[in-house]
């Protein structure tokens, strides 16, 4: 194959990985209501092109890569049709579904080529044999067999092959092999060489081919890209700790070079390239590499709270200017308290410091003591609005009465609480906020007006498995199905759901219902801007529970701009 031809081919199936990563975003668009303006295959002016449903398919001159345009993605439009105006959860839906499509890609030339041309293995297979007249032959061992094991002895290793042949004592010796995946047992006799004083069969052996059928390469497939994707993960690990030597990494015309070669080599060596150069595709479009893809643009986070510092921090690595506002007077929104009440072992504090110190370090800039309303945004004129301010806790009604007082639960630190508590709320909160006060000898009663199952929602195995059981150790009683109904001097009236009003002594309440959603710059702003709500600002009905699924959120948010 000429020079030329080479090339053309390897830009064919170059553009074969881009095209995928692109159907991929287009298959998700069309699936959730996206509106696609344009697919095209491949650079430069259009050779064919056809519209249907108000898509132009466009067939270019240049077999060099593809696009998929949707309607608005480039910030101009604002309209509730454009690419911004859908939820953000739909927006990482179809950003992530080219690198799933390369992934899936890469699975399938790795099933192709383990079904079609096997893979070598430390098996030994046997290559030839000596002669017509060798012991082996006349037992009838035949090239291609795969010795399994010697006088019933199961074959563990490659090298252990040659030790149970040389072991073998007496006038036979069986050798069992397998033969068109059939164990065939064959009799060997006068394998003795007295002349090199050792047994000697008359083959020889060397790796060999293991070929699977469909559900054992679909198996042998995930583990491989798996393997992949822990190796592009340990190397990019290495570029921080050894740097990059020439020959680590190929650009575009590299990778050309090196799929040329392949196409002359044969395709067996083309599926094997395709699924490495997919898997890579993949693992390098979901990494928060800077966006290559557009202008880098002006984003402002509102909350610098965990979702809110991820979000600047990974919005900044990808190459946008990056404003971080925090009404209060430091960063960090509830991870101090999650560090007071939750304790060192579970390192927040350490997590907050890591989070903060990111934003100096990927030079997002950080406004403290500063509230944000509506104007304030409109004034900045960002390109990305991402609302973190958290989520606001619903009031319960409950007013103090003399001594008893009634505490948010957000100033749980600093505020006298009594010796006789009652948490009204569930989950991750309200079972923090109880450890934390046992811990310093008081005695806690936990009102929800939720079954018992919810109380631990959100909550880590540990918590699960150790902290709920040692809060009921120590006494804590969990009135679930209640409410309660009145705060007097001293004492509080639970309704249960016995429907029978009980009365116990109680001297602080702290509410630590669940949170709502705090949208309030999403409802002011969505249709002039694009605002994606993170962390417990999040709408939607699945938002975090916890300070992961918090940090998730903006990350992911974050990627997607």
């Amino acid at each position: 194959m000429t020079t030329f031809l080479s090339i053309l081919a390897a830009l064919l199936v170059l553009s074969v990985f881009v095209v995928v990563h692109e159907l991929g975003h287009f298959l998700a668009g069309r699936l959730l209501g996206f509106t696609v303006l344009e697919f095209s295959v491949g650079m430069g002016p259009a050779i064919l092109k056809k519209e249907k449903n108000g898509i132009l398919y466009v067939l270019r001159a240049f077999p060099i890569g593809g696009m998929c345009r949707f309607y608005g993605e480039d910030e101009e439009a604002k309209d509730g049709k454009s690419f911004s105006s859908h939820p953000v959860w739909k927006r990482i839906i179809v950003v992530a579904a080219g690198p799933v499509m390369n992934i899936l890609a890469a699975i399938l030339f790795a099933t192709v080529s383990l079904m079609s041309y096997g893979v070598y293995v430390d098996i030994p297979t046997v290559q030839e044999l000596a002669s017509e007249t060798s012991p082996a032959a006349i037992a009838g061992i035949e090239p291609g067999d795969v010795l399994y094991a010697i006088n019933g002895k199961v074959i563990e290793s490659y090298d252990e092959t040659s030790e149970l042949i040389l072991a073998a004592s007496g006038d036979e010796m069986t050798v069992t092999v397998q033969r068109d995946g059939t164990l065939i047992d064959l009799t060997v006799r006068d394998f003795y060489n007295a002349e090199e004083g050792r047994n000697f069969i008359g083959i020889t052996y060397g790796y060999g081919r293991a070929h699977y059928g469909l559900f054992r390469a679909l198996g042998y497939s995930f583990r491989y890209v798996w393997n992949i994707f822990t190796e592009m993960a340990r190397f990019i690990g290495s570029i921080f700790t050894q740097g990059v030597k020439q020959g680590d990494v190929m650009g575009p015309v590299g990778t050309v070079s090196v799929i040329g070669k392949a196409v002359r080599t044969g395709f067996e060596t083309v599926l094997y390239l395709s699924t490495l150069i997919s898997a890579n595709l993949a693992f390098m479009n979901l990494l928060p590499l800077p966006a290559l893809d557009g202008d880098p643009k002006n984003v402002m986070v509102v909350g610098g709270g965990a979702a809110g510092m991820e979000a600047a921090r990974v919005a900044a690595l990808r190459g946008h200017s990056v404003t971080l506002y925090e009404k209060q007077g430091y960063l960090g929104g509830k991870l101090p308290f999650a560090a007071a009440v939750k304790g060192p072992h579970e390192n927040i504090a350490d997590l907050n410091s890591y989070l903060q110190r990111q934003q100096e370090v990927c030079g997002v800039t950080v406004v403290t003591g500063q509230e944000v309303d509506a104007d304030f945004v409109r004034a900045q004129a960002p390109d990305v609005l991402i609302e973190a301010t958290g989520g606001v806790v619903v009031p319960t009604g409950l007013a103090a009465s003399g001594s008893t007082n009634v505490v948010p639960i957000e100033d749980i630190l600093t505020a006298e609480i009594g010796n006789e508590v009652t948490i009204v709320g569930y989950g991750a909160p309200a079972v923090d906020a109880a450890f934390y006060l046992i811990a310093q000898g008081k005695h806690v009663t936990i009102v929800m007006d939720q079954p018992s199952a919810v109380l631990d929602k959100g909550q880590s195995a540990h918590v699960k498995e150790v902290v709920l059981p040692m809060l009921y150790v120590k006494g804590t009683r969990v009135w679930a199905n209640a409410t309660v109904t009145n705060v007097g001097e001293g004492e509080i009236t639970i309704n249960g759901d016995t429907g029978c009003d009980i009365t116990i002594a109680c001297d602080t309440v702290i509410e630590a219902c669940e949170l709502a959603a705090n949208t309030t710059l999403a409802d002011a702003l969505g249709s002039e801007m694009t605002v994606v709500t993170v962390g417990d600002a999040l709408v939607d009905p699945a938002k975090p529970h916890n300070i992961a699924e918090a940090i998730a959120t903006g990350n992911l948010a974050a990627r997607a701009i």
